[in-house]
């Protein structure tokens, strides 16, 4: 393409002009330079702390009125598993707050929640003391020690540079030596003290009577039985060839019922959506609504193509039927339950609970003819349509879950170096897109409540929908208990959390600019490729990678929280 008539110094400056290319490259070499001003900080931490402000005073003065929403247990719990009454002040949920005791929750709200909130204060208490240790420490250490100039050059770094160990030499790096090893006293210290905490409420919850009358408490599972043991006989048996001498106990194989999980939850979804009609069309029973609601059939219904298409039916009578046709359906499958159809899995029960806890500790590490022997869960924490599943379909379906798992966390690097680079500052992204960039100039109030606004939303978003998509990928990988989906989907998230935001985005800029290096110290020393490779200093380059992307981290869990 021919250039135009132009003089040699326009010439000159038009090809010298900016491409998009290469600020591209430009950015990708460092994409948290953004993110490198105190005024980040400053708008982060600002934003976080003043929404967290606004919800809480929303929360107290909506909640004396709201009674239902924010403590909907009051109205249907007994006196035991109530929770603790609160004035209408609108302060007055925060005595209750910190002065109800752990042993009073776990009857309220359960175990698992219990640890989970012991865990959040762990966390809160245990990063605040090693905050305060390391900024008495350090940041002293680093602010005295710190090189704010170079070979006589006028160089000197932003403060929130200057606290950073990143141009600090010499002896000042054993303050991080022992602040090093004072975090690990004071992390050893934390777990100490709520290991032995959770081991207390432990023994509380299993003293219990909520536990000590559970018939879960009492009953081990049997999972994988070969087809030759499906029966009663069968569990006994398998059970004696580990302990020999138990008591008896009452067997129970699974039976084939069909359909019948289907239709109760078929039922029970009808039940709750006639509530809600109800409760809509009744709330006011001296003046009732002129029309009554219809609704369309649903198309699960065995009976829609009987309707007309297109139709409303009036809702009440719909759901009304509909949930008579489903407690037809429930008691016939039920009478058709054949008793010979029995399912690879089984539960029996003992009289004593020390008993049962016996034999599956016998059984933790032993497969007797391929069974798997366990504490039985609640009933309503297995995954019923799962139980049936055999250790190969499971081990397969594992399988295709992770590299499922894998290539999406492969996948999202992309985006989430994109977002790092054009959305945390949309003046990146008018440097490689010029008409955007005319944009900005002319709207700049609009796109800085864009930017304040998206890459905290959509990170968000991803947070919010990520564990969903989890669950549902380890349900259909066969996993048999909500709590281990739980703990399945945590350990995954917790692999791309890390892959994504600690390796990919910490060593992203130190691979990226140790490859530049090479090349440009190839070509413009004339050296050949492992010379070039050695002139770099990739540790060097790590650290100080490292130190210039911890206000990044700062800014963005800020913003994150403030989403």
């Amino acid at each position: 393409m021919d250039l135009p008539d132009l003089p040699p110094l326009p010439r000159l400056a038009a090809r010298d002009g900016p491409d998009a290319a290469q600020e591209l490259l430009k950015l990708l070499k460092n994409p948290f330079s953004v993110q490198l001003g105190p005024a980040a900080l400053y708008s982060a931490l600002g934003t976080s702390l003043g929404v967290t402000a606004f919800i809480a005073i929303c929360f107290s003065f909506l909640r004396p009125y709201n009674q239902a929403i924010y403590a909907p247990r009051l109205k249907h719990a007994d006196e035991k598993h109530a929770p603790p009454p609160i004035g209408r002040k609108p302060w007055s949920w925060i005595t209750p707050l910190l002065r109800t005791d752990e042993s009073l929750l776990v009857r309220q709200i359960g175990m698992d929640a219990v640890v989970f909130l012991r865990f959040i204060r762990m966390c809160r208490n245990m990063f605040l003391v090693l905050a305060l240790v390391g900024t008495a420490i350090l940041i002293p250490v680093h602010l005295a020690s710190t090189v704010k100039s170079y070979d006589g050059g006028k160089t000197v770094t932003e403060w929130i540079i200057q606290i950073t160990p990143s141009n600090v030499f010499g002896r000042a790096h054993w303050a991080q030596v022992v602040v090093a090893w004072l975090f690990n006293a004071v992390i050893a210290g934390f777990l100490w003290w709520n290991y032995r905490r959770v081991l207390q409420l432990r023994r509380q919850y299993f003293e219990g009577d909520d536990y000590q009358t559970s018939l879960h408490s009492r009953t081990l599972m049997l999972s994988d039985l070969p087809r030759q043991a499906c029966s009663d006989e069968g569990i006994a048996r398998i059970i004696d060839q580990v302990v020999p001498n138990s008591s008896f106990a009452r067997t129970a194989v699974a039976r084939n019922v069909k359909d019948l999980p289907d239709l109760i939850d078929e039922h029970a979804h009808a039940v709750r959506t006639l509530e809600k009609i109800l409760a809509r069309y009744l709330r006011d029973p001296a003046r009732l609504p002129p029309a009554r609601p219809s609704c369309r059939p649903e198309r699960r219904d065995r009976a829609f193509d009987t309707y007309p298409r297109g139709q409303k039916l009036d809702a009440i009578d719909y759901y009304t039927q509909r949930i008579r046709d489903l407690e037809v359906e429930v008691r016939e499958v039920r009478a058709s339950v054949d008793k010979r159809g029995t399912m690879p899995y089984g539960f029996a029960s003992y009289s004593d609970i020390a008993e049962a806890h016996a034999i599956a500790h016998a059984c933790r590490r032993k497969r007797p003819r391929g069974a798997r022997i366990t504490l039985a869960p609640r009933p309503a924490d297995i995954t019923w349509r799962n139980m049936p599943l055999s250790s190969a379909t499971r081990a397969r379906r594992r399988w295709i879950n992770n590299v499922w798992i894998a290539v999406l966390t492969l996948l999202w690097v992309g985006p989430n170096a994109m977002i790092a680079i054009f959305l945390v500052d949309l003046g990146n992204l008018g440097r490689v897109w010029p008409a955007f960039a005319r944009s900005l100039a002319a709207n700049r109030s609009f796109w800085g409540m864009v930017q304040g606004i998206a890459s905290p939303a959509l990170m968000s978003l991803v947070y919010l929908v990520l564990p969903i998509l989890f669950r549902r990928m380890s349900i259909k990988a066969g996993d048999q208990t909500k709590t281990g989906r739980e703990r399945h989907v945590l350990g995954k998230m917790y692999a791309f959390f890390v892959f994504n935001n600690l390796v990919v985005f910490s060593f992203f800029s130190v691979v990226w600019s140790f490859v530049a290096g090479v090349v440009d110290t190839t070509n413009r020393d004339h050296v050949n490729a492992w010379d070039a490779i050695q002139r770099q200093d990739l540790a060097a380059a790590a650290f100080v990678a490292f130190c210039n992307n911890g206000l990044f981290w700062v800014t963005s869990r800020a913003r994150r929280r403030a989403s």
